[in-house]
């Protein structure tokens, strides 16, 4: 690593991620952890969930960097927004499995 990853750009960053550099990930995850936890918290109610959620948005992140367009959104934004689309996907689970509990005469289609 050259630089100081304090110093590196989110996208500088980003690229050094996809070449192997564990430190700029890192980086990335120190940059924003708190946020998105913190965002994921406010959408989930718990923290195991805000905690899960977190987890999965920065998985996500290093198995996809792809999906991330800096000309859309910051590096943050992206991920809150990972957050919610995880957030409220583990809400309608959630609330569909209830609803099957609750009434055994449904079935999944």
């Amino acid at each position: 690593m050259t630089a100081d990853p304090v110093a590196r750009t989110d996208q500088e960053l980003l690229t050094a991620t996809l070449a192997g550099d564990e430190g700029a990930f890192l980086e990335v995850y120190r940059r924003y952890q708190e946020r998105v936890y913190r965002f994921a918290y406010r959408m989930t109610g718990s923290p195991e969930a805000a905690h899960d959620v977190t987890h999965s948005c920065f998985v996500g992140l290093l198995e996809r960097p792809s999906r991330f367009d800096g000309e859309r959104a910051s590096l943050g934004t992206y991920l809150c927004a990972a957050a919610r689309n995880l957030s409220l996907r583990r809400a309608s689970r959630s609330w569909r499995e209830r609803e099957l509990a609750c009434s055994p005469d449904l079935r999944p289609a």
